[in-house]
């Protein structure tokens, strides 16, 4: 159950066929859970917002007045008149990323502060009103918000002061809101986030290319182009001119002998047969890379490799910026691995690899 000491209550509602029916429903819902909704807020196509403010505010009419008094709540304490309806227009129902977008914009409005909790209940005949808040709720909702599916698709009868839809009392069923991660930034549209997951998913089934650009120092993954630093695109440069093979960190630290700076030759053979000898092989990367700083690759692999290995807060820097810049689409071009591990892979295969800018004379 949502925490109830949240400061402010706001409750949305997108009503069916009988709007004011609807209202009644969702507020009896609140009745029961102690809560006072200190705003309602009605998303509708206008003929049903017509017929809202008839029955709830139209001349003479005290439905609404009833109702709070029924439910335990004063008319007084509520925010509930013509600004907080909200027409859907024929063109944002015909349009559902217009309409989705309304409703986001409408989502955001209202939960500004940290201290508002949303209530959002749909009504299974609300039509495209309910979907859209559906799906607003899943890009702006955070984790004390809530929706609420009102089953019933008949009008409230009043016995005393309890609400019947049924005779079963307020007929809600509650859904989990896949809330929109919460390191990641919330995109400005709803159109914007459905690109942005649809480019995650097809990243992992079908990875774009890794193209490494030598002289820029970047790494460009379709319309998406990262510049890291010089000792974090070494690093990535060198997994990838290797795709798939494991770089042995742990063999490498301990054939540092004790209290010497420069470590014994260690070889490993690949599984295709070929055989890498350390360092060199680790070095002819490094002066293809940084031909004009050769002297400087000795305490680069020391500072990496050594007794005190630096390489794991490397890569951990690497896959933070490949998450930041991809999302959860970054997730075929992560450096894999750890010490504990037998050492770190680039497992993207090697045709969905690029390297360009390298000088084909030291190639």
């Amino acid at each position: 159950m949502p925490d109830t000491r949240v400061g402010l209550q706001i409750l949305i509602v997108a009503p069916g066929r009988h709007p004011a029916a609807a209202v009644e429903r969702a507020m009896a819902r609140l009745r029961d859970e102690q809560r006072v909704p200190h705003e309602i807020h009605v998303v509708a196509p206008r003929a049903r917002l017509v017929e809202l403010q008839r029955d709830c505010f139209g001349a003479g009419a005290t439905r609404f007045a009833a109702g709070c008094a029924a439910a335990g709540f004063s008319r007084d304490e509520i925010l509930f008149n013509q600004r907080t309806l909200h027409a859907l227009d024929e063109h944002a129902v015909a349009d559902g990323t217009t309409g989705a977008d309304r409703v986001l914009a409408l989502l955001r409005q209202l939960s500004s502060s940290d201290e508002v909790a949303l209530t959002v209940v749909v009504c299974e005949d609300a039509g495209p009103a309910g979907h859209f808040l559906h799906a607003a709720l899943h890009v702006a909702g955070r984790i004390l918000d809530r929706l609420l599916v009102d089953t019933s698709t008949t009008p409230v009868h009043r016995k005393g002061s309890k609400a019947s839809g049924d005779g079963k009392g307020t007929p809600h069923l509650e859904l989990p809101v896949l809330l929109w991660p919460a390191n990641e930034p919330v995109p400005h549209t709803y159109a914007e986030a459905v690109k942005r997951r649809r480019i995650e998913r097809l990243r992992i089934a079908k990875p774009d290319v890794l193209r490494l650009d030598v002289r820029r120092r970047t790494l460009v993954v379709g319309e998406t182009v990262l510049t890291l630093p010089a000792m974090q695109f070494f690093w990535m440069y060198y997994l990838a001119s290797v795709s798939g093979e494991r770089f042995p960190l742990a063999e490498l630290t301990g054939a540092f002998a004790s209290g010497r700076r420069q470590p014994v030759q260690m070889t490993q053979k690949l599984p295709d047969g070929r055989v890498r000898v350390f360092p060199a092989d680790l070095q002819r990367a490094f002066v293809q890379l940084f031909p004009m700083a050769a002297d400087k690759f000795d305490a680069m692999y020391l500072r990496s490799c050594g007794p005190q290995p630096g390489l794991p807060s490397t890569i951990s820097k690497i896959n933070a910026a490949l998450r930041r810049a991809l999302g959860r689409g970054a997730a075929p071009y992560l450096i894999q691995g750890g010490r504990g591990a037998g050492g770190y892979r680039l497992t993207l295969p090697a045709p969905g690899i690029q390297i360009v800018g390298l000088d084909p004379r030291r190639a």
